[in-house]
């Protein structure tokens, strides 16, 4: 996105929050960059995380972790005002396009194997489920019908989304603006998604309340 964003209805615990993620993604960089070929092996960043101990490291929670490895890897490339804090744009490690889209792609193939293999009893016995478990070709099919695991970039971009102007309604609930969901899977599926129909409303919805819950548990 160019130009400066504004988050608005954020507190300043979330505002301070947020900087400090773009900041260790900042110094990731230079204190681990061997994270961008951990992440070109497919590593998820909690595996990251655990490998270097970087919540210890740094005095930071999970939740605040999590994002500043991808930023770390990606760069930081709004130039947004949040809260009072104007943060500066950089690069990330891995700054081909193709690749991080290649890996993403991967990615999720892996994870849904895992998925996949993880099926046991009774509720994994569908059809669909044993086509999925039979072969390659059945994960590649799986993905091709919108069975994609959620990527953690795309669930922090949906994340930082609902934070923003542009993305929520005229409509309040309460002292607050209603979040569109409808916008927000529109973009994902332009970023992440080749522009197919992915996500929807419903599971934008979804994934966004799961993931709020956990920031207010951390």
């Amino acid at each position: 996105m160019n130009g400066s964003l504004k988050y608005k209805d954020i507190s300043p615990k979330m505002a301070a929050a947020i900087k400090l993620s773009i900041k260790i993604g900042f110094r990731l960089q230079s204190d681990l960059p061997q994270i961008a070929d951990d992440y070109r092996n497919l590593m998820s960043r909690l595996e990251i995380l655990e490998k270097y101990g970087i919540c210890e490291k740094y005095s930071i929670s999970v939740s605040i972790a999590n994002p500043s490895v991808t930023y770390a890897i990606r760069g930081y490339h709004g130039n947004e005002k949040v809260g009072k804090h104007i943060i500066s744009r950089y690069d990330g490690l891995i700054s081909d396009k193709n690749e991080l889209n290649g890996i993403i792609i991967e990615s999720r193939k892996k994870r849904l194997e895992i998925m996949v293999e993880g099926m046991k009893g009774i509720h994994s016995q569908t059809k669909e489920e044993r086509k999925m478990k039979s072969s390659k070709g059945g994960i590649n099919s799986a993905i091709s019908h919108g069975l994609i695991p959620w990527n953690d970039d795309e669930l922090i971009e949906a994340y930082r989304c609902s934070l923003l102007k542009e993305y929520q309604s005229k409509k309040r609930y309460g002292t607050y603006f209603r979040v569109d969901n409808f916008l927000i899977a529109k973009r994902l599926n332009m970023l992440y998604h080749n522009k197919k129909k992915i996500r929807n409303e419903k599971s934008v919805r979804f994934k966004l309340c799961k993931y709020r819950k956990k920031l207010k548990e951390d």
